[in-house]
């Protein structure tokens, strides 16, 4: 037996002052990786925001992740209060009005504060004398007037109340935000018989297959899926991106704020032009002698015939280069200078602008 006050014969200071410091390595090794992980899943998720598993997307750029579904369902609320439903006529039955799919013409959003609805009807006539229009919290309205683009099919139309009584007959409409503009893979949502759909842009579409007005170029985006003509398209922060054309495309309404200034004193469409049609080389690659070049070619004259003929090509408009970026560069302008290449040779001139 050892006195208990003293430590037995095995005992080793040294390996106990050892095991402390090895506990203590052991402790800080630990805290480090913990620390490494930590940051490392910090980095990750600025660096890479948006993580992709089988449940959708989650942004990961805040603290608060968002699901796929969630968004969705965001973007849609967003502009569920400036979707209304165009119809023919009203069916009524003794006293009882209702609104068949059959009468149906098609959805609009609200564009302009003052009532101004936009909407795809390419096979529009004119006649709105018994449309009827529904909000989206069932109020009805009818259309006091009326525009048509016969160049893209867009339709303007004014609505009012049809009780010219009630507490809304001044009221002041919600408008939507419009998409600035599209890229391959963004997400849509499309609005068909009153239920969303998800899809996806694959490209730009060449949307010059028919010849078009030098400032009434479109932009089409190839979709993944096809949907019903004139359905409303909208991105993922709920914004307007366009309306269904071909079934599997979407047209956008990126320049669509020209149009709906000042609206509410315009009679007709009118597009200030150069009086050609054709397609700018990022439609269509315009080569000539073996090289790329830049411009807006000439299909079809339409006005100006003392100035162009069909297969020249428009380079500079006022020094700015030809190109859909430029697509208003004649906005309020008498005449503009233009440089175009013809059969070799570079011409310039003064030409005045037409309202087509």
């Amino acid at each position: 037996m050892f006195p208990p006050h003293l430590p037995p014969p095995s005992s080793s200071l040294a390996r106990h002052r050892q095991w402390e410091r090895l506990k203590i390595i052991i402790a800080a090794s630990a805290f480090g990786i913990l620390a490494g992980l930590s940051g490392a899943a910090v980095l990750v998720g600025w660096i890479w925001p948006l993580v992709i598993n089988d449940d959708g997307y989650f942004y990961n750029n805040s603290s608060l992740s968002i699901p796929r579904e969630q968004l969705q369902v965001r973007a849609q609320n967003k502009i569920k209060d400036q979707i209304f439903s165009i119809y023919r006529k009203a069916t009524i039955v003794g006293k009882v009005s209702y609104f068949s799919e059959t009468d149906k013409v098609t959805d609009g959003v609200m564009s302009v504060t003052s009532g101004w609805l936009l909407s795809y009807v390419p096979t529009f006539d004119g006649r709105t004398k018994d449309w009827v229009v529904v909000g989206a919290n069932g109020s009805l309205y009818s259309v006091t007037s009326s525009l048509f683009d016969k160049r893209t099919g867009l339709v303007y139309i004014k609505i009012q109340p049809r009780i010219k009584n009630s507490n809304v007959s001044d009221q002041q409409f919600r408008v939507v935000t419009f998409n600035n503009g599209l890229s391959q893979y963004d997400e849509v949502f499309v609005y068909q018989e009153g239920r969303w759909h998800s899809t996806m842009t694959s490209g730009q579409v060449a949307s010059s297959e028919n010849s078009h007005l030098d400032t009434a170029s479109t932009y089409l985006y190839n979709l993944s899926d096809s949907f019903k003509n004139g359905s409303i398209a909208i991105d993922s922060s709920g914004n307007m991106v366009g309306f269904i054309v071909g079934g599997g495309a979407v047209m956008s309404l990126v320049n669509e704020n020209y149009f709906l200034n000042g609206i509410d004193d315009k009679k007709q469409i009118i597009y200030p032009s150069l009086g050609v049609e054709g397609w700018y080389s990022d439609e269509k690659l315009l080569i000539i002698n073996e090289e790329k070049i830049s411009g807006f070619i000439v299909s079809k004259v339409v006005g100006n015939r003392q100035f162009f003929q069909k297969g020249d090509v428009i380079l500079e408009i006022n020094g700015r280069s030809a190109n859909r970026e430029n697509l208003w560069y004649n906005m309020g302008a008498q005449r503009v200078r233009v440089s175009i290449w013809r059969n070799g040779n570079i011409i310039e001139n003064q030409v005045p602008i037409l309202q087509l």
